[in-house]
């Protein structure tokens, strides 16, 4: 399943100001599901030992005597005489990646026998740093993981048969939904060892959100607030502090997200509408590039108007129709 990403967005009219709103919201979904790569067992049977009590015939190759002493023999590679012995058959190894919702890493083991071994174990590895809660991201036999992770911290898996394939497939589906390139996160192949994340305070997801007031009583007001332990705490203080500055109105979330930054802009068209905007990223240098990527996509004057850090816990007030420009006040 496809994740769709967006800004959220007020338009307003510049002859009268009158507020409008056009509300985009974020989705949230789980990765696609694990898809098992297999190992190729065609014409394996040839490979196979039997009883030659006369000996090797054509296509074939002697391999030392078996029970009772009776001669054993194999067919040679693609059964054609003198080409050679059978190649050996390696024994699939298995990978698996865990993650826990509340972090924004992953978890690996590789080199198991077993499907069930690796997930058994991934998991296992994830519950003991987080204390539980850890679930079953995805697997492969004899092939790779690789993780991207999204603006708003959101992570991707794409599966293949090396490092590199599975890089293109996770990069080409996040990508599809964020306004700049996804980051890499890390890869992990069948015959890996353990991982995990090398900080887990920083792996940690802490969540900010903004919300509006909601319909024609906008006022161009954007509360935010950062630095909590879950969405629904974060939701529920900036709702909370835009209806307390309003009463009998209605406020919606205009956005959330776990760690990183949100930026607040104005995206100005050429008919002079004003759009009151704010998009999430990284990082505050990524985020003010992202609003800017979006006006240059919608042919816009871009006016960036502060950022805000969602792991430094706070309650802020955003004033669109504010002269200053400069860093957002509490």
């Amino acid at each position: 399943m496809n994740l769709v990403f967006d800004t959220a967005a007020h338009r307003l009219r510049r002859a009268s100001l009158r507020p409008g709103m056009v509300l985009l919201w974020i989705a949230f979904a789980a990765v696609f599901a694990a898809v098992p790569i297999l190992p190729d067992t065609t014409a394996l049977a040839q490979y196979e030992s039997f009883p030659c009590p006369s000996g090797p015939g054509p296509g074939q190759v002697g391999i030392g005597p078996g029970p009772g002493g009776v001669p054993m023999c194999r067919t040679t590679t693609n059964g054609n005489p003198g080409s050679g012995p059978a190649p050996a058959v390696l024994p699939s190894r298995f990978n698996a990646v865990a993650w826990h919702q509340d972090y924004e890493d992953y978890w690996a083991v590789g080199g198991r026998p077993s499907r069930s071994a690796a997930a058994v174990d991934a998991v296992a590895l994830c519950n003991q740093d987080t204390g539980g809660g850890c679930t079953l991201a995805a697997w492969t036999e004899n092939g790779a993981v690789a993780l991207a992770r999204r603006a708003d911290g959101n992570v991707y898996i794409g599966q293949a048969e090396s490092d590199a394939s599975a890089k293109r497939i996770v990069l080409n589906d996040c990508n599809a939904n964020s306004v700049l390139p996804c980051e890499i996160i890390g890869t992990h192949g069948s015959k890996s060892g353990a991982r995990r994340p090398r900080d887990l305070v920083q792996a940690r997801r802490i969540y900010g959100a903004a919300a509006w007031i909601d319909g024609d009583g906008y006022d161009r007001r954007l509360f935010v607030a950062t630095g909590h332990p879950s969405v629904a705490a974060a939701e529920q203080a900036a709702i909370d502090a835009c209806e307390r500055s309003k009463p009998q109105v209605s406020c919606t979330v205009a956005m959330h997200t776990g760690n990183g930054f949100i930026q607040v802009f104005h995206a100005q068209a050429a008919n002079g509408d004003m759009i009151d905007r704010l998009v999430p990223e990284r990082s505050a240098k990524r985020a003010a590039q992202a609003a800017q990527q979006i006006c240059r996509k919608e042919k816009s004057k871009c006016l960036l108007r502060g950022s805000y850090d969602v792991r430094t816990p706070g309650l802020f007030v955003h004033d669109y129709g504010s002269a200053a420009t400069g860093e957002p006040r509490k």
